[in-house]
């Protein structure tokens, strides 16, 4: 089920257009050693991220307080809103989980998640639970390697749909549409995500949506 709001631009499909990851961000990472200790190497996937070719590591998520806060580009938030329902976004690069960079107002990386899914997806979240860390090293930009956890929630509240920033429809699919058409890396990767967050959540018990 796809959601517009009255006034939005409507744009369907995945595009070629390319969008570069925000200068300052690239600035405020530049130089930076990322700090981590030795952990365990999941799975290495060759991906477009952002509009941008790079190469995937998935690491043990528990290394992430070891990461300087510096290398982390971004959260990505995978949002149940029901037992098999996930909450994706319609943008000019395709259609994504709400995803995004760090502020400098965000308070915390949880902070991060939770402000995305609002401005991306007009959705609160219940609990977040961390499922992913993905260490990012860009192929085709002159920029330094970059870490994205990857969070799982269920969803809250889900208030009426508003076209801002960059996103175009708030977009309800299952679990087996997101893997074999529209969720990020290769099919592997995908449905390792869904399982990691389908287990998370899951601990939470059910959660009730209220929509406004």
């Amino acid at each position: 089920m796809k959601e517009r709001s009255n006034g939005g631009t409507g744009m369907t499909g995945n595009t070629s257009r390319v969008t570069k990851p925000a200068a300052r961000q690239q600035s405020r990472l530049a130089g930076v050693v990322p700090n981590t200790r030795e952990g365990f190497v999941d799975r290495v996937s060759n991906v477009v991220l952002k509009g941008h070719r790079a190469t995937v590591t998935w690491i043990d998520p528990d290394l992430l307080p070891g990461v300087d806060p510096r290398a982390v580009y971004g959260v990505a938030v995978v949002a149940f809103s029901g037992d098999d329902e996930l909450v994706m976004v319609e943008l000019d690069r395709g259609i994504e989980v709400p995803a995004g960079t760090v502020e400098d107002t965000d308070e915390s990386l949880e902070h991060t998640a939770r402000r995305e899914a609002w401005e991306e997806a007009c959705i609160t979240l219940g609990e977040l639970h961390l499922v992913q860390l993905m260490r990012v090293e860009w192929r085709d930009l002159s920029a330094p390697m970059v870490y994205v956890p990857v969070y799982a929630a269920k969803v809250e509240t889900m208030a009426p749909f508003e076209c801002r920033h960059e996103t175009y429809a708030r977009i309800l699919v299952s679990s087996q549409e997101y893997v074999d058409v529209l969720g990020f890396g290769t099919k592997r990767d995908r449905e390792q995500l869904i399982a990691d967050a389908k287990t998370a959540v899951n601990r939470s018990g059910h959660a009730r949506i209220f929509r406004r």
